[in-house]
């Protein structure tokens, strides 16, 4: 069972590298007093360049185009919807 916990620990450390995360450790037990002293750190995002606010506010602008000509509708049809997801997705990427 340790084996098998370390295994998907150790896969979900290799997830978060792969995102840029510089140290990452695992383990499946923790000294006593561990957290003593700790704080929690809340970080701020980059600013966006200006090319990355250009890049963004044409992604909002279609999709703002896109859900306001199909927003008399029940269901957006299926290629719109897939379109949507893509905006949103190269939205968050930015």
């Amino acid at each position: 069972m340790d084996r098998l916990v370390a295994e998907r620990l150790l896969a979900e450390a290799e997830a978060l590298a792969s995102e840029g995360w510089k140290w990452i450790e695992v383990a499946t037990d923790l000294p006593y007093g561990y957290s003593h002293a700790l704080r929690r750190l809340t970080g701020d995002p980059a600013p966006m360049t200006e090319e990355e606010n250009a890049a963004h506010a044409g992604l909002l602008a279609e999709y703002r185009a896109l859900e306001e000509e199909y927003s008399g509708q029940d269901e957006f049809p299926e290629e719109i919807d897939a379109r949507l997801g893509q905006l949103e997705m190269a939205m968050k990427a930015l």
